[in-house]
Formats: structure tokens, sequence, C-alpha cells
């Protein structure tokens, strides 16, 4: 983490911000998808429970129908009813056909192939019915609609209720894993946030800690320098660029601390040098000194000297004046 560039580092915490608001949206993605999902299905099999409500209309009127076509003698109701029958026939091989289509699943299609050979049954008996009308067996349709009839179409119509029943426990236990999916998102989603709200920030002060520590201690090193003390030390502990800074700092410490070294010991050595010439400008002065008051007292000597011989000059000549005078 020291060796890392600042580029780096900003880099990876916008880096961790972006991942946090990723997988914010990939739990919005998924519940949106999961929603979405659960509502599809939910939605087909409401289809197919409304589908399976009017199947149990139709083969109730039905059955009515052939109760009362068995029943009536006059042609015009005869023709009524065997249109009727006709019609929810055709609307029954419909609901057959889309319900074909819709139940896919094994359970689904196990139930639905039950209503179909209860289906065959049923029809079967209606062929029965129909047969012994057309022979003109009004006695024997009767017997078959009478006795045989109910029990088959209650044990058609238990089949689609079976099948009815299988659907809305499925619609339930679908509202149920939305309900229950709901509270599983809003947990992760609560979780994901709160581990945002942490690490977040303790990523952040991660980061401006790694960048503003070595910054403190670059400005201190500098107001040093900037203040004439090179006795500052300074801790080089990573190689990004402040790091690098910092080694400039301290090259630049260790070489200033080395020049003022450098010139300490010039300055002593001239001053050393001053020293010994101001020593040897005494002893000359002084020497001067003594050869002057030599010469003085030479100039004295040589002074007397010339006293004396001027006196002695001067007594000769007296005496020369004196000899002279003697021998006049």
């Amino acid at each position: 983490m020291k060796n890392l560039k600042i580029s780096t580092r900003l880099a990876a915490a916008f880096g961790f911000i972006l991942f946090l608001a990723l997988i914010l949206a990939l739990i919005g993605i998924w519940n949106a998808f999961n929603a979405q999902s659960i509502a599809a299905e939910v939605g087909q099999r409401q289809q197919a429970s409304q589908l399976m409500d009017q199947w149990t209309r139709d083969v109730d009127v039905r059955a009515n129908q052939v109760m009362a076509y068995a029943l009536a003698s006059d042609p015009k109701m005869i023709g009524y009813f065997k249109q009727g029958i006709d019609g929810a026939t055709a609307r029954i091989a419909d609901y057959t056909r889309q319900a074909d289509a819709l139940f896919t699943v094994p359970e689904s299609r196990r139930l639905f192939q039950h209503i179909m050979d209860q289906r065959a049954s049923y029809l079967n008996t209606l062929d029965t019915i129909y047969k012994a009308l057309d022979a003109r067996q009004a006695t024997a349709a009767l017997d078959v609609v009478r006795e045989r009839l109910p029990e088959i179409n209650r044990t058609y119509l238990a089949s689609i209720e079976a099948l009815r029943s299988y659907q809305q426990e499925q619609v339930d236990h679908a509202q149920r894993r939305a309900a229950d999916q709901a509270v599983l998102s809003e947990r992760i989603l609560a979780l994901a946030t709160i581990l945002a709200l942490i690490l977040g920030p303790l990523f952040a002060w991660r980061v401006m800690r790694a960048i503003t520590g070595p910054l403190r201690r670059a400005v201190a090193a500098a107001e040093a320098i900037a203040q004439r003390d090179l006795s500052h030390e300074i801790h080089v502990d990573s190689a990004n660029e402040i790091g690098q800074l910092l080694s400039a700092l301290a090259t630049m410490t260790r070489n200033l601390r080395g020049a003022m070294t450098e010139v300490r010991t010039g300055s002593d050595a001239i001053a050393s040098a001053s020293a010994q010439i101001s020593a040897g400008n005494l002893d000359l002065s002084s020497r001067t000194e003594q050869q002057a008051s030599s010469l003085a007292e030479t100039a004295a000597t040589m002074e007397e000297i010339t006293a004396t011989v001027r006196q002695n000059a001067d007594n000769a000549q007296q005496a020369n004046t004196l000899a002279a005078s003697a021998a006049k």
C-alpha cells in the first residue's frame, strides 16, 4: 500500500466506490428480475386458475343441458339444448388446448392428464346418451343420465378442481416466495448499505492517511530547512511520488549539511591562518621595535663617541696652540 502511486490509490478509491455502487445496482437488478419472474409465474397460474373456473362452469352447464336434452320432447327445445351442448363442448375443447400449452410442470401435467382421462370417460357417456336418443331409446338414455352421468360428472369436476387447487396452491406459494424474497432483498440491501457506510469511510480514511501523513512530513522537513535547521531527520518509507519528494528533501538536507561542514572547515582553516599571520605580525613588530631600540642606543653611543672625539680634537688644538706659543 505504501509503495502505490497516488494516482493508483485515488483510482482504487474511486473503483471501490464504483464497486459498491455496482453491488447495489446488481442487488436491485436481481430483485427486479426475481420479482418479474415471480409475477410472471403468478400471472400464468392465475390465468390457469381462471381457465379451470371457466372449464368447471361449462362442464356443469353442459351436464344440466344434457339432462334437459334427454328429458325434452319438443323438437325446438331439443334443438336448443343440443346447440347449447355443442357450444359448451367446443369451448371445453378450446380450454383443453389452452391448458395443454399452459401446464408444463410434471405435477400439473399429471393432473391435466387425469382430467383428460375423466373427460374421455365423460365424452363416452355423452356418446352413449346421444346414441340412445338417436335410436329412440329415451328410457335407456334417461337411465344413463340419472345413474351414470352425475357420478362421472362429479369425478370429472373433481379432477378439474384438483388441478385448480394445485394452481392456487402454487399461486399462494409464489406469493409467499415473493414476500420472502422481498424481505431477503431488504436485508441484503440493508447489509450492503451498512457495509458501504462502514467500508467506504474506512477506505477513504486509509487513502487520505496514506497521502496526507507523508505530505505533512514533507512540509515539516521543508519548514525546518527554511528555518536553517539541518538536524531534522527525514524518514522515507515509500517509493511513490511523496516518497520520492521525501527522498529528494533528505538528499538535499544531507548535501546542505555536507556543504555547511565544508564551509565550517574552510572557515576554521582561514581563522587559523589569520591567527598565524597575526602572530607573525606581532613577532615582526616586536623585532622591529627591538632593532629600533638597538639603533637608538647605537646612535647615542655614536653621539658620545663624536663628542669625545670633538673634545679630544679641541684639546689637541689647544695643546698645539700652547705649544706654538711656547716655542715663540
